[in-house]
């Protein structure tokens, strides 16, 4: 298994698909006429910095979607997807303007493909496992990363090596993926029941206690939501390969975490209105019945 996660990673399109830019590109290329919306380009957050780059310096890249383009200013608005540094958070929405000066290099658009054909759950049952595609997908992904979180519940010296490795391959593979397919619009009219049920998975895999309690609205009656444990994955894999995933895995965990959140909500609103003393509403918060 490590060694087919391995290859998979070797020729993996998000290991040559990001071009960057040297001293002589800069005098010749047109960036106006070559980055569009849907573009992902890497930019230097400061115009401060200088323009020389290298591969060693990519922790140090922000990484936008453009939205537009300002062909007078010589700019693009993007929407950030990845941050720099290692911890990689995004809020959620943010949009930045970016100049040509701090453009460090660009995705190359066609070769944008995902090592999954399919962003679809693990199979749960027999009934899933027998339906499920041949060719691979997230699931494959999901499954990989349950056994790995088994086998470490099985030794009493810690986490072996191996296994440390295979978790740590399959979850960058993993949040690559989601990426890929959501800015090729696989998740577009996606199932919705196929959907909550991968959000769900990846929840229990990825998420992270101390980000989501802050979430929570401010409502003592959610006590029972906010006792779930980290994902499984926390205590698996090294710090750095988890929070670097955070920023990939957070559209889908923050969807869990509102459902779950709506469910608990719908819970104790049927609690009290079936003990004995209590307020009720019907159909709206501003109509209440005392029994």
């Amino acid at each position: 298994m490590r060694q087919a996660l391995s290859l998979i990673m070797r020729t993996h399109s998000v290991s040559k698909s990001f071009y960057v830019f040297s001293e002589a590109d800069r005098a010749k290329i047109d960036y106006m006429s070559l980055v569009g919306p849907g573009i992902v380009i890497g930019y230097r957050p400061n115009v401060g910095q200088g323009i020389r780059f290298d591969s060693s310096d990519f922790e140090s890249l922000r990484f936008g979607k453009v939205l537009s383009s300002n062909t007078f200013n010589r700019s693009w608005e993007v929407k950030v997807i990845r941050r720099e540094g290692f911890d990689h958070e995004v809020v959620d929405g943010r949009h930045e303007t970016v100049t040509a000066d701090q453009l460090a290099g660009i995705e190359d658009k066609s070769t944008r493909k995902p090592s999954t054909s399919l962003p679809v759950p693990a199979p749960d049952s027999i009934e899933d496992l027998e339906n499920a595609p041949i060719d691979l997908t997230t699931g494959n992904y999901i499954l990989t990363l349950r056994w790995c979180h088994q086998q470490t519940t099985l030794t009493l010296d810690g986490t072996p090596f191996y296994i440390q490795q295979i978790a740590e391959q399959a979850s960058i593979l993993l949040g690559t993926d989601l990426v890929l397919h959501e800015l090729n619009g696989a998740f577009i009219n996606k199932d919705k029941k196929l959907m909550s049920k991968l959000d769900d998975q990846i929840f229990e895999l990825f998420a992270d206690k101390s980000t989501l309690e802050g979430n929570v609205e401010n409502e003592p009656q959610l006590s029972s939501v906010t006792s779930f444990p980290d994902g499984r994955l926390k205590s698996v894999i090294d710090p750095t390969v988890w929070n670097g995933i955070q920023s990939q895995v957070r559209p889908f965990i923050e969807r869990a975490w509102k459902r779950r959140q709506e469910i608990e909500r719908k819970r104790n609103e049927k609690r009290r209105m079936h003990s004995g003393g209590t307020e009720f509403s019907w159909g709206s918060r501003n109509t209440s019945y005392r029994r």
